[in-house]
């Protein structure tokens, strides 16, 4: 371009001057003469624009390669390299653009390693956290963690380590890579490099640290690497790195084993969680078992075992008294309760419940444990059922209702000093209400339940089995109330018929 305008300005001045000649020689010629010099001119003119035509020609090649050039950088094209021209403006033209073009090779090689190096590292994130949600075994989680940190570090060997409850030793959970030592291995948390991240808790590098470390020393001296496993502010240990030649740890290998840290403390927080909840649950389960086989043996053995005391002294009135037959018929009716006592005890300690009545055989049940009651205690006992529909409560509810009356009976027997005892069953909107009452001495709930009455507890506790609940009003010398109240016709969740 700069040449093209030097050729066209010298074009230009050249026919100036020569056409001042001719005009200047022209004022002193005559007419013949002023016209071979016209001729002249008009020659010299014509040979200066051919001149500058070829001059043209010469430079749109170039100028058409090098916008040529330009175009392949600016559209991405940066494998070929500029076109040469000579020397002068059009060679520094082509050597600027060369230049441009092996920066920008360079930049974007150096761009796509790090789009390759990220991707790699998103990608194994990604697969981690898929074998984290799919609940693998933690230990073959862990044996992952260190597979795919020596792959992305480009690495000779990895361990992952974990702080024991004192955070004063380092156990190994796992490793890769060869000359590693088992999972189980302990060393001191004072052990470089694992030591200095969970002091710190934040990544580093560390030429030759990996001397001083007995789960990675076998490749001493080297460049290691190493990121805490943390969860919030909590440190549970450290995954470290070593290679045995000089390259240290970039920037985009530390960061990538920070990614897999963090993954791992998760699958780590992620299985003591689990962990914790499974024992939890089994306590809850055994929890849950014991106040079963309590109230069985509450419900079943200790109502025997006070109908058998009864006895007993009825027994004893008879043969006193020589009624030999009454106390034949009462020894027989305390050897068939000590069959059934003795049948429930075997089946509550082989986990065994009580089949759950049918709804037809509710008010037969209890109808016949207020017929017990009286037989037991010698006093009136009425049932009166207000409402059939009362009696639709759901299976399991229905065994826990009978319970709870029974253990009210059992209560009044044992403890009321009353002569008179009714059982009532009704509905009140959406809920059955069973109703105990008797004319009894009465007693102070409240203190009951600051010593932990067992029998109110098992009473309240059943209620709740079936979404319900356990009342009990009962005014010193005025006797005793207990309400149970069940929701009618549901079933609440988790209930267990024992």
């Amino acid at each position: 371009m700069f040449q093209s305008r030097r050729a066209r300005f010298g074009v230009l001045l050249g026919v100036c001057a020569t056409l001042g000649i001719v005009l200047t020689i022209s004022n002193s010629m005559n007419a013949s003469a002023s016209l071979v010099l016209m001729a002249v001119f008009i020659l010299a003119l014509c040979a200066a624009t051919l001149g500058l035509a070829a001059a043209r020609l010469r430079l749109r090649q170039p100028l058409a390669d090098l916008a040529r050039d330009a175009w392949l950088i600016a559209s991405g094209d940066l494998g070929r390299p500029v076109t040469e021209h000579g020397s002068g403006d059009l060679a520094r033209l082509a050597q600027g653009l060369e230049a441009i073009r092996v920066g920008a090779a360079a930049s974007h090689g150096d761009l796509e390693a790090r789009v390759t190096q990220r991707t790699r590292e998103l990608s194994s994130a990604f697969e981690l956290s898929r074998e984290i949600i799919a609940h693998l075994d933690l230990e073959q989680l862990l044996r992952s963690v260190t597979e795919r940190a020596r792959a992305l570090t480009r690495s000779d060997a990895a361990s992952l380590c974990l702080l024991d409850e004192r955070a004063a030793q380092l156990t190994l959970a796992a490793s890769d890579g060869d000359e590693t030592p088992r999972p189980g291995h302990v060393q001191s948390l004072q052990h470089a490099p694992a030591g200095q991240v969970i002091g710190a808790g934040q990544t580093v590098a560390i030429e030759t640290a990996c001397a001083t470390c007995g789960f990675l020393s076998a490749h001493a001296p080297g460049q290691c690497a190493a990121a805490p496993l943390q969860v919030g502010d909590r440190i549970l240990g450290a995954l470290c790195v070593v290679r045995s030649h000089s390259d240290p740890f970039d920037v985009d290998e530390t960061r990538a084993l920070t990614l897999l840290a963090n993954s791992a403390a998760i699958a780590i927080t992620n299985a003591r969680l689990v962990e914790e909840g499974r024992q939890q649950a089994e306590q809850s389960a055994a929890l849950a078992e014991r106040e079963r086989l309590a109230a069985e043996l509450h419900d079943h053995l200790a109502q025997t075992l006070s109908f058998l005391n009864l006895r007993i002294d009825r027994v004893r009135d008879d043969l006193a008294a020589d009624r030999l037959s009454e106390a034949l018929e009462g020894l027989d009716r305390m050897n068939v309760a000590v069959g059934e006592a003795s049948g429930r005890v075997r089946a509550a300690l082989l986990g065994l419940h009580e089949p759950a009545p049918a709804v037809e055989d509710l008010a037969e049940k209890l109808s016949a444990c207020v017929a017990d009651f009286r037989e037991a205690s010698g006093l009136p006992a009425e049932l009166t059922v207000s409402d059939p529909a009362a009696l639709s409560l759901p299976r399991v509810a229905q065994v826990q209702a009978l319970h709870i009356v029974r253990e009210a009976l059992s209560n009044v027997r044992r403890h009321a000093q009353a002569s008179h005892a009714n059982v009532r069953v009704e509905r009140l909107g959406d809920e059955v209400v069973l109703t105990v009452q008797d004319d009894g001495r009465g007693f102070d709930p409240v203190r009951l339940n600051r010593d932990n009455h067992y029998g109110l507890i098992i009473m309240r506790a059943r209620a709740e089995r079936s979404g319900g609940s356990v009342s009990i009003e009962s005014p010193i010398g005025r006797g005793t109330t207990v309400m149970a109240r069940f929701p009618l016709a549901t079933t609440a969740p988790g209930e267990v018929a024992a």
